[in-house]
């Protein structure tokens, strides 16, 4: 007969792999979060977002942290809710309209009729958090009939915590300052009911 131990043995093993399943921890997921848009919104300055990019390493589900300035830690268990490109474009499309007081600000395709005012251009080519700081470096582009204002980006922002709350949280506030900045670039260049429709390309 097989001694007691040696039967008892498989059991032992399924419950510490029951015990190690039961101890993994719960994925959460999170979101960006925009600047809420105003309660009586204008038509213009209308702004399509034609194309928005973020760098390739940038481009997976989990939240990264910048542990140097060559290594990148991955959370595994803390989640972007959507692709973080289209959390950075709905976000910054929220906060433009925020900012603007306008209700014409689109993402991509837009309906063949609507002729916005001005197209924005924007590639992501930092996005980086790490233990104290959360840094963004963004190129960026406003067109219109005839006239382009190609700009750069780097905002460095002191992080408001260590969890994963505030990784999206500081994430949020950065990309809102990234956005009053293509704010006041419209304002400066007076956009409003004269401008010409930007040429679509």
């Amino acid at each position: 007969m097989m001694p007691r131990a040696l039967r008892l043995a498989p059991v032992l093993a399924l419950a510490a792999v029951l015990a190690a399943c039961g101890s993994t921890p719960r994925t959460e997921y999170f979101l960006l979060s925009a600047e809420a848009p105003p309660a009586a919104a204008r038509a213009e300055p209308s702004i399509g977002i034609a194309e928005l990019k973020v760098a390739e390493y940038l481009q997976r589900p989990e939240m990264l942290i910048m542990e140097s300035a060559n290594r990148l830690s991955l959370r595994d268990y803390h989640r972007w809710a959507e692709p973080l490109a289209d959390g950075v474009q709905r976000t910054v499309a929220l906060n433009l309209g925020a900012l603007l007081e306008t209700d014409a600000v689109r993402v991509r395709p837009w309906p063949r009729e609507w002729s916005p005012q001005w197209l924005l251009r924007l590639s992501i080519a930092r996005l980086d958090v790490r233990g104290d700081t959360v840094e963004l470096v963004a190129n960026w582009s406003l067109a219109r009939e005839g006239e382009t204002r190609d700009r750069s980006s780097r905002l460095v922002r002191a992080r408001s915590g260590t969890s994963a709350d505030s990784v999206a949280a500081d994430i949020s506030a950065v990309l809102l300052e990234l956005s009053g900045q293509i704010a006041a670039e419209v304002r400066a260049a007076g956009a409003g009911a004269d401008d010409a429709p930007a040429q679509t390309q």
